[in-house]
């Protein structure tokens, strides 16, 4: 049976493999962005019997927005530099007592101007 350990290990392993193949395969580009995303292939899953895993790399010019559930890397070719930007968590897990259908100012303002995507 796999530890938790171990199965992390591999994944940063993996992880690591595909993204220096990604930024050796763009040498050539001055600077870019890499977004990592991974989310269940509910077609595969059902499929296979067995939850299926795909984690995508996206190369942007431009920095993308955050979102949940990624990490964005900024790649400068000409320096050799390396620079997360972010590793957001899918969400975070809040005990039922501090859940409130409330509207807190604060937080409402904050997302002020921020595209809504459905």
């Amino acid at each position: 049976m796999i530890q938790l350990g171990e199965l992390r290990n591999q994944f940063s392993r993996d992880l690591g493999d595909r993204l220096e193949k990604v930024i050796n395969d763009h040498q050539h580009k001055d600077n870019f962005f890499i977004l990592i995303t991974s989310k269940e292939n509910v077609v595969m899953s059902a499929q296979t019997g067995k939850t299926v895993i795909e984690t995508k790399f996206i190369l942007l010019d431009q920095i993308p927005g955050k979102m949940l559930a990624s990490i964005c890397l900024y790649v400068n070719n000409r320096q050799g530099r390396l620079e997360v930007l972010w590793a957001l968590p899918l969400d975070m897990t809040r005990p039922p007592e501090v859940m409130t259908d409330e509207i807190v100012p604060r937080v409402a303002e904050s997302a002020t101007g921020m595209p809504i995507i459905h």
